[in-house]
């Protein structure tokens, strides 16, 4: 027997759409153009990675375009490809 109730009738809730993040400028990018994104102080570089990482798979996604980053000792830097 299931440790769960089974309910009937309960509406499927609607999915809350998060804004595209402003923070970065994917959607003013044309083809060569690139911005860099600074390693600010007490921030990790891996760390800076990821959070970009992931706004590029969004922004990729989101508008169809392809980009490419790239990481250095300051910061990463994010180019549009496509």
């Amino acid at each position: 027997m299931s440790e769960y109730k089974m309910e009937k009738g309960i509406p499927l809730a609607w999915i809350r759409r998060r804004r595209p993040s402003l923070k970065y400028p994917f959607d003013q990018m044309e083809a060569g153009d690139s911005f860099f994104v600074p390693l600010n102080a007490g921030d990790e570089l891996k760390s800076l990675c990821g959070r970009v990482t992931h706004a590029t798979i969004s922004a990729t996604k989101r508008l169809g375009r392809k980009f490419t980053l790239r990481s250095g000792e300051t910061g990463v830097r994010i180019w549009r490809t496509e």
